[in-house]
């Protein structure tokens, strides 16, 4: 279990102070896998340096296995650090190591085995992350995905409690995202381990965690299950993060007529989302004749999270004002959360 209580963290900036993090307040149970979402700048890399303990917080205290780290002694903490494993987008391999003089490092700190039975003890985690042919190679070599698969083996080689990954996908394409993505996953279900996963996409997040804390400013401004976040958020950080991710996905041809505001002869792009699909769609197409609404699907589709589903629409919305807010309002009311995403002519 990892806990920070009333965690602040500042910065000396010449001789002004900037505040990183304010007023902290988290748990995460052992075994759990937890996501933290927030943009560039939010905190996220302060927030897993202070929970691993690579950063003291300027206030407040952080607990490992019910062990306030704040209060050790450095030899202490920095036994139990050991047992917290990081992954960042930069994987910070050694150089001068091959792919698996870089994966028996862990072994090496955390046993007294010789060489060669470091190797072996390295030999299933180099099948199982398809790296064998790799052993040998510079690292400075590779391309970024194979970096980042030998990263989250020297993680794991050092077989820690709890596994922190931020940003850990920054660098990668989509295709690499989502491999990754499925090791760690795969990592889960092998190795008895807690994660927090901290990133800027959304995507991420859904593929991972049950729960989400929203990051904003330092802040954690919104938390909850997964589902019923993207269902319905209250944050307008939260609300920001999930509108410019669906922007990305819809179809150039659409994208590229979007405007932010309403201009004349304009309507607007709604996104409607639901936990109970098969129930809710009958809501709105009750909403889109009470009010008298024309309504166009962009898109559509189901998604299976962690913790239930959810299911996503797209839809240009015609009518009047009026008509526009009192559909709005019935359809918050009946658990269907709406928001514009933009306007097109």
């Amino acid at each position: 279990m990892l806990a920070l209580h009333n965690v602040d963290k500042h910065y000396q900036n010449g001789r002004s102070s900037v505040q990183a993090l304010k007023n902290i307040q988290l748990t995460i149970e052992t075994g759990e896998m937890v996501g933290f979402l927030g943009r560039t700048n939010s905190g996220k890399s302060t927030l897993a340096r202070c929970m691993g303990f690579l950063e003291r917080p300027s206030q407040g205290n952080v607990i490992f296995e019910n062990r306030t780290l704040n209060l050790l002694c450095e030899p202490e903490r920095r036994a139990l650090r050991r047992q917290i494993g990081i992954i960042t987008k930069d994987p910070a391999l050694l150089l001068s190591r091959s792919v698996l003089e870089n994966i028996t490092l862990g072994f090496e700190m955390h046993s007294n085995a010789a060489g060669p039975e470091r190797r072996n003890l390295a030999r299933p985690l180099l099948e199982w992350l398809e790296l064998l042919e790799y052993s040998d190679a510079a690292v400075e070599n590779l391309s970024a995905f194979i970096k980042q698969k030998v990263a989250l083996a020297r993680a794991l080689s050092m077989q820690p409690q709890m596994l922190l990954c931020d940003d850990f996908t920054a660098n990668l394409d989509s295709r690499s995202s989502y491999r990754l993505v499925q090791y760690l996953l795969e990592a889960k279900q092998k190795f008895p381990i807690t994660v927090a996963v901290l990133s800027s996409d959304v995507e991420i997040i859904k593929q991972l965690a049950k729960r989400m804390l929203v990051l904003h400013q330092g802040e954690i401004v919104e938390q909850g299950l997964v589902a019923d976040l993207l269902a319905n958020p209250q944050a307008e950080a939260t609300c920001d993060l999930i509108r410019s991710s669906t922007r990305t996905e819809l179809p150039h041809s659409l994208r590229r007529r979007l405007q932010l505001q309403p201009l004349e002869n304009s309507h607007p792009i709604w996104r409607i989302t639901f936990k109970d699909p098969g129930e809710q769609e009958s809501v709105l197409a009750y909403a889109v004749q009470r009010f008298q609404l024309q309504l166009s699907i962009v898109q559509a589709h189901l998604e299976n999270l962690l913790d239930g589903k959810l299911g996503v629409m797209i839809a240009e919305i015609q009518g009047n004002e009026e008509q526009l807010s009192k559909a709005s309002h019935y359809l918050s009311e009946q658990g269907l959360y709406n928001e514009v995403l933009a306007y097109v002519q």
